[in-house]
């Protein structure tokens, strides 16, 4: 806090200043002198300082306001709330109530500081220790686990109800209500509320997706070493459960990505067409192999690439025991054989 109040000090007082000085030297050198008398000359000094000097306090105030301001969400989007401290006696307990909690802002909280600590945050190995302390796991990998593979397999049934391709998915009850229309193949006809569930799944809980999987792909790396009585082996939900969830999620952003890259978006006006084109200019283009797609969301791309990514720190860490951990496992979508597959391409490194 300290050295953030020295910057917002030192912008507040350095820009308006800096941008002022040029103005209060031409008006030194552009007085009138000569024709002015010695008291008109006064007042025509001590009113353009006063002018400047008004100026720099109007600029002031509004860099301590916008400096102040853009400090806050700085905080807000950057610092992390950390549940308990590390010679916390039950480091847990703070961060499963969190988890209960009713407001959904408080779950993401601790989402953010959980994802912190399975992945090795400075400080935090006290407390990724004490999830594995308790050899029954209900005071800190089953709770934890269920959460995260719950949010995990909905998103997938949200996903996989938006694809008639998909099969071994049911589509979660979640009751989301999307107000904004997308543009089918037909051009000005609204989608399916299936799509537009989909789409409000990846733009609205991208973040809590993103916390889930890297929570339990850390947990599940830490475990290998960390874990002395093999709660994550030998309880439910396990290592399988957690390897199939991930697969499950790759697959179906893959399916769904090149789902909605084949459909030709034709937007029904002039308008429409030079938003999508702006908008597809920075993000559209990623996700496509061949030419610019600009109805794909750049949302599906981010998340697919952080479930390849958590996919990948379980399949390095445990390596081709995985193969005979997938086939005991229902995969979320698809059959055994297509997740033996999506698997063989991790332990290869082809994806």
């Amino acid at each position: 806090m300290k050295q953030r109040s020295r910057a917002l000090a030192k912008s507040s007082l350095l820009l308006p200043s800096l941008a002022l000085l040029p103005a209060a030297l031409l008006s030194a050198l552009l007085a009138p002198a000569v024709a002015m008398s010695q008291w008109q000359q006064q007042q025509y000094a001590w009113g353009g300082v006063a002018g400047v000097l008004g100026l720099w306090r109007a600029g002031l105030l509004a860099c301590y306001a916008w400096g102040a301001g853009a400090h806050m969400l700085e905080i807000v989007f950057s610092e992390r709330v950390v549940m308990a401290a590390a010679d916390d006696p039950q480091p847990t307990g703070p961060l499963l109530a969190a988890l209960q909690h009713p407001d959904p802002i408080v779950q993401d909280w601790c989402l953010m500081d959980l994802a912190s600590v399975a992945e090795g945050a400075p400080g935090a190995a006290s407390r990724r220790a004490a999830i594995w302390a308790d050899e029954t796991g209900a005071n800190g990998w089953l709770p934890i686990s269920r959460y995260c593979l719950a949010e995990l397999r909905d998103f997938v049934g949200v996903l996989a109800a938006a694809l008639p391709s998909l099969q071994g998915a049911a589509a979660a009850g979640s009751g989301v209500k999307w107000n904004a229309l997308q543009l089918s193949a037909a051009g000005g006809k609204p989608a399916s509320s299936a799509q537009d569930a989909a789409l409000w799944h990846l733009q609205a809980r991208y973040c809590r997706l993103v916390w889930c999987m890297r929570s339990l792909s850390g947990l599940a790396a830490d475990a290998f070493t960390a874990d002395r009585y093999g709660v994550l082996h030998f309880s439910s939900p396990g290592l399988g459960d957690v390897l199939a969830a991930q697969l499950g999620v790759v697959a179906v952003l893959t399916a769904f990505i090149r789902h909605s890259s084949s459909i030709a978006v034709r937007p029904a006006s002039a308008a429409a067409r030079l938003l999508q084109r702006l908008s597809s200019a920075g993000s559209g283009g990623a996700c496509a192999n061949g030419g610019p797609q600009q109805h794909v969301d750049a949302a599906a791309c981010a998340l697919l690439d952080t479930a390849k990514t958590c996919t990948y720190r379980l399949t390095n860490t445990y390596g081709e025991v995985l193969a005979s951990v997938v086939v005991k496992y229902k995969p979320l979508v698809g059959t055994v054989g297509e997740a033996q597959v999506l698997l063989d391409s991790f332990l290869a490194h082809q994806q």
